[in-house]
């Protein structure tokens, strides 16, 4: 095997889509660039087989032998003809599709005018007839060559909004077309021709291999074998791991193949063309033994996608042929063998087509093309009429098939502006012959003709299917319409009376048509009606809205994710085989193993914080506090989370709408600050707004996990995520503020608890807030209080429970509680209001909430247990001067200038009465400016929290003279700044 990745950056540096023609001398690429490259491929494959130090030369020679520049926006999807080698389709992001050949003539197909949705995928049957292809708007369109008509697929599906189709591909025995869908649904559609007309239909929805959609996938390449028998998905799932399915379509659509390894992102697959006798690696002693079914089946398919890997897998062995990691540096988005299946191409995203060939054997033993055998289809397939049923192995029900028929189709206009193109000139219409294709015997090609519609139309009501289901409707409705019994007041047979005296049905199982099919009883399933062929609406549940919750509701939270690593869960499960104790369970773990699973967020379960979400609520409203007098109020009322039904955010003055937003997401946390209000999504947006205009500040800010605290005061923002990420933001400047994303883990102390434990519980936030000055401040459960102190990027103490037992000071301040701006949380205002007060009595609330026989008990407890014990006796002194000094310092910090005078001076005194005349000299030194020029002096702030020091050192000058042991220090101070 031999890799070489052609180092010329092609198509504006992203190629989208890679296709090789019916005879496989030309390659066709498309990228960004909107050019459609055509290459040599024994050019290409000759040039992996050239030596390293000739490769430099031949690769300058390597250039397209043609390029069409038709298309003037991105190109993303591309198909060559599967009769024509010379003829190709591609669509671009601007919705066009057209039809290309190679001598430069090209004809659109769709839309003749005006724009169209952006093409995502395209796919020709294999007679060469019909061209499909998806659009972003989740439609499925036809065009059909032979009769030049248009109409939309996706009718069969009856869906609202239908779900984008990524991938789209018709098997190569002609009789089923397959789309895979970000809704994880694969629709399986048969088809027919009746009369030279096709008719579709539904024949299966699988749901069973895409429990969960993965939405970072924006392209994916479904690929059948050769023989038609085998269809493989990448990007399906099994419970929570991510794998490449392959559904065997002879086995009623069941598991042929679960191929695990990529991960999530493996989303392009593709099968060799050849069958192969012999698999890879095989011993001669065991091939004499081989299944000659296996053998008839065996067939080599290429894997590849975002994780820059390429894997080869042989359809019977659940193990890689051949694994080659980081292969190139953006993902690849498409697959190409050549005919031979002997060289593979890949196109990726950063521009680079990468060639790939095999020595003869190296794949296996090829199998020859006489003893192949083409796929029969099973029994249950070759019906296809209007009593057939629709497949779906979740469900036993069964459903009538509606039919997409060509008469219904749209017949495109014959006449094409010449500017489009000149292929109109090659069209010709159909002469009373039935043939679809004529052959152009100058350039060896087919070109489809333009038959006449009217000759095609079916005017015979009783071969019209749709007409004939549609009477038997009708018949049967007027049939039940005059067999209606008579109402009555009572309980009879077969109905009953509701509780507000409405008549609901009940299902007579014994009226049930019974039928025999293969042996087996089946009963026909009856309509859940009143007996008059309409539903009784009487009886369904009434969905009501619920009224706007006011901000009093308490709010409920989600747990927090137990999920761990698949190791360490097991680890902890053989620990407690091995313990024989009698000690209380704790609530055990949920493993995950990580193959890529979006169903728990990866962030989620690696965190060692996890902290609780708000549950979502159908509404609640925030009154405003800036704007108090005029009655200013935020109103949220939560949709479906989704386009259809979006959340509603209201701004009301009194009963009167300000502004209004819808958000297609579930809003749970609203707050407001001085100059706007700030919602959260359950996704981790933040989305901001202009206090009266409604206007948004920012566009949304991504945080990746759900937000569990949201809090503002005057212009900062915050936000903690449920995994323990802190933000913070200056929204009147735009700018970052905070962001310490593992900090409030080391709040909570829980680091050596996971390491044995896993998860266990640690002590929870009980408050979070911010001030004024974008400082924020949690409080815990054990009472203890913090601020984060941003320049020196970590957590700092502002009270625990310690200095309530020992300190004379605790409870000396009496604090303001001022209403919180968050939803049911506190914030703080100005200076007034005493911050170390208010988390002061907190940790008293935890004290007496933690002990349960009260302070006084407690405090006695403690007092017996330490004071009495030698060494002690200097306790609480050394204690208070402890609380004071982190007062002062806390107060420093959050630019508390009030309480800051008060604390500094009390100190000052205590340590005066104390004598401890090194603490009062180094505070009064710290007060007096450095003498002389040097750096320090130049350096020096001349105040302190506000307030100018020499004006300070006066004041503890004049309120400490009395005490005798330190007025020689502040005499010799006192000259230092004129006092005396």
């Amino acid at each position: 095997m031999r890799v070489l990745i052609f180092p010329k950056e092609l198509h504006s540096g992203e190629i989208y889509s890679l296709a090789i023609n019916l005879s496989g001398h030309s390659l066709l690429s498309t990228g960004k660039d909107g050019i459609l490259n055509v290459w040599n491929v024994e050019d290409l494959k000759n040039l992996n087989k050239t030596e390293k130090s000739a490769i430099q030369d031949k690769i300058e020679s390597i250039t397209p032998s043609k390029s069409f520049h038709n298309h003037k926006s991105i190109v993303k999807a591309i198909k060559w003809s599967p009769i024509d080698p010379n003829s190709f389709v591609s669509g671009c992001i601007s919705g066009k599709v057209i039809l290309h050949h190679l001598e430069g003539e090209h004809r659109p197909l769709y839309p003749l005018e005006g724009e169209a949705s952006s093409v995502v995928d395209i796919t020709w049957s294999f007679d060469g007839r019909l061209i499909a292809w998806s659009t972003d708007d989740g439609k499925v369109h036809l065009f059909d060559l032979t009769k030049d008509t248009y109409q939309e697929l996706t009718k069969l599906v009856h869906q609202e909004k239908p779900s984008i189709q990524r991938s789209i591909e018709f098997d190569p025995t002609n009789k089923f077309l397959v789309t895979l869908g970000d809704d994880t649904i694969i629709c399986v559609y048969q088809f027919r021709y009746e009369k030279n007309n096709y008719q579709f239909k539904i024949l299966n929805k699988i749901t069973r291999f895409m429990n969960q959609n993965n939405v970072n996938i924006n392209y994916s390449r479904i690929s059948w074998s050769s023989n038609g028998e085998f269809l493989s998905i990448p990007s399906a799932k099994k419970n929570r791991t991510t794998l490449i399915a392959l559904i065997s379509r002879l086995n009623n659509w069941e598991t042929a193949m679960n191929m695990v390894g990529h991960g999530s992102d493996c989303e392009v697959v593709k099968f060799n063309p050849n069958f192969y006798k012999i698999p890879h690696n095989t011993p001669e002693r065991l091939q004499e033994k081989l299944d000659p079914q296996k053998i008839r089946n065996s067939c080599v398919i290429a894997t590849a996608g975002s994780d820059k890997t390429l894997a080869l897998w042989n359809i019977h062995n659940p193990s890689p042929i051949i694994v080659l990691k980081e292969l190139v540096e953006k993902p690849i988005v498409d697959l190409c063998w050549d005919k031979a299946g002997e060289s593979l191409f890949l196109g990726s995203l950063d521009g680079k087509l990468t060639i790939v060939s095999f020595d003869e054997g190296e794949l296996g033993i090829k199998e020859t093309d006489e003893s192949l055998i083409k796929v029969q289809d099973p029994p249950e397939t070759k019906a296809f009429n209007a009593k057939s049923e629709i497949v779906n192995p979740r469900s036993r029900s069964s459903n009538v098939v509606e039919i997409l028929d060509q008469k219904d189709s749209t017949l495109v206009s014959e006449t094409i502006s010449s500017t489009e193109g000149n292929a109109s000139n090659n069209l010709e219409e159909k002469n009373g012959n039935d043939s679809i294709l004529e052959l152009d015997k100058e350039r060896h090609s087919f070109i489809p003709k333009v038959l006449d519609s009217s000759k095609f139309t079916d005017h015979d009501q009783s071969d019209d299917l749709m007409d004939n289901l549609m009477d038997r409707s009708k018949k049967i409705k007027e049939k039940e319409s005059d067999n209606e019994p008579p109402r009555k007041s009572s309980s009879t047979n077969g109905t009953s009376l509701t509780h507000n005296g409405s008549q609901a049905n009940r299902l007579d199982v014994s009226k049930q048509k019974t039928t025999t099919k293969d042996g087996k009883r089946r009963i026909q399933p009856m309509l859940v009606s009143n007996g008059n062929g309409h539903n009784d609406i009487s009886s369904l549940p009434v969905r009501t809205n619920r009224a706007v919750n006011s901000t009093k509701e308490s709010m409920e939270f989600e747990k927090a994710s137990y999920s761990v690593s698949d190791d360490l869960f097991r680890q902890i499960k053989r620990q407690k085989g091995n313990e024989e104790t009698n000690k209380k369970q704790k609530r055990e773990m949920e493993p995950t193993k990580f193959l890529g699973s979006v169903v728990v967020n990866p962030n989620t379960t690696f965190s060692k914080t996890r902290l609780a979400v708000p549950k979502i609520r159908s509404g609640f409203s925030l009154t405003s506090t800036v704007d108090i007098g005029d009655q200013f109020v935020l109103e949220v009322k939560n949709g479906s989370g989704n386009d259809e039904e979006p959340s509603r955010l209201t701004y009301f003055r009194k009963d009167k709408q300000i502004w209004c937003d819808f958000i297609p997401k579930h809003i749970h946390l609203a707050t407001e600050g001085q100059n706007f209000w700030a919602v959260a999504t359950v996704d981790g947006q933040v989305l901001t707004y202009y206090h009266i205009s409604g206007m948004r500040i920012l566009p949304p800010l991504m945080l990746g996990s759900p937000i569990a605290f949201l809090e503002s005061q005057g212009d900062f923002l915050m936000a903690i995520t449920s995994i323990g990420e802190l933000y913070v933001w200056n929204v009147k400047s735009k700018r970052s503020h905070l962001i310490t994303p593992s900090s409030i883990n080391s709040l909570l102390d829980s680091s050596n608890k996971y390491q044995d434990e896993g998860i266990s519980k640690s002590n929870r936030i009980t408050m979070c807030s911010i001030t004024s000055t974008g400082t924020p401040l949690i409080t815990l459960s054990n009472g203890t209080g913090y601020l984060f102190n941003k320049d020196l990027g970590t957590w700092q103490t502002i009270s625990e429970s310690w200095w309530a037992f020992g300190s004379h000071y605790w409870n000396s301040l009496s604090t303001g509680d001022k209403p919180g701006k968050g939803e049911n949380s506190s914030s703080f205002g100005e200076s007034e209001e005493s911050i170390i007060g208010l988390l002061e009595n907190k940790t008293n609330e935890e004290i007496i909430r933690n002990t349960r026989a009260g302070r006084a008990k407690f405090f006695n407890k403690i007092s017996k247990n330490m004071l009495m014990k030698e060494g002690f006796e200097n306790l609480e002194n050394t204690v208070s001067l402890s609380h004071l000094e982190n007062r002062i310092l806390c107060c420093e910090l959050l630019g508390e200038t009030k309480d800051f005078r008060e604390f500094f001076l009390t100190y000052v005194k205590r340590i005066c009465e104390l004598g401890l005349k090194a603490k009062v000299f180094e505070i009064c030194n710290s007060l007096v400016a450095p003498e002389g020029d040097s750096e320090e002096s130049c350096s020096w702030d001349h105040e302190i929290c506000g307030i100018k020091k020499h004006d300070l050192l006066k004041e503890v000058i004049l309120s400490c003279s009395e005490l005798r042991d330190s007025q020689r220090i502040f005499t010799h101070f006192a000259k230092k700044v004129d006092l005396l």
